[in-house]
């Protein structure tokens, strides 16, 4: 019997099921629950559009979902929504129906843009700053640093020993794109 509760009710009712909140995430990897608040908001969304997708084309409710199902709303929604957002609405399934979804390719051209400061913003930045914080401000640009990071340069024989929590600068550069 298809229920009678609106689509949010019914998401926010099977992501209640699945949250487990306040227990670490890395301890319980694979237990098959939510242990985020921003991860419960994004799947609670995406089970919603997947609800109403079930009801628009009159196959029952978010309980009727099948695999074939969510595979069709999947190929459905690759022509309208991001990569990132058809991730989202594949692995809140997954997470509802306990299976693994086939990964389903967005037919939309992502295009990525960096949130650095361009040079020109740097400059007016700093010209409305006191000469030594504009001296720090284009010190930390040109560096590709962050601002708060300026307050951590130290020489080599001053700084504290590595914890096992330290960023290696093998792991990137320290320039960020685009800046």
């Amino acid at each position: 019997m298809p229920s009678f509760r609106s689509a949010k009710t019914q998401a926010e009712h099977a992501v209640s099921r699945k949250i487990a909140l306040g227990q670490g995430r890395h301890d319980h990897r694979d237990d098959g629950k939510i242990h985020s608040v921003g991860t419960a908001r994004g799947y609670e969304q995406a089970l919603k559009g997947a609800t109403e997708y079930v009801q628009e084309h009159r196959l029952g409710d978010l309980r009727s979902l099948t695999v074939e199902i969510a595979q069709q709303y999947l190929a459905d929604r690759a022509a309208i929504v991001s990569q990132k957002t058809l991730d989202i609405d594949r692995q809140a399934m997954q997470m509802h129906l306990g299976v693994r979804l086939e990964v389903v390719k967005s037919e939309l051209e992502t295009h990525l843009t960096t949130r650095s400061y361009t040079a020109t913003q740097v400059e007016r930045i700093a010209s409305a700053q006191s000469e030594r914080n504009s001296l720090a401000t284009q010190i930390a640009h040109n560096a590709g640093l962050r601002a708060h990071e300026l307050l951590t340069i130290r020489l080599a024989n001053e700084r504290p020993p590595p914890t096992p929590h330290s960023p290696r600068v093998e792991r990137g550069a320290l320039r960020r794109p685009g800046g």
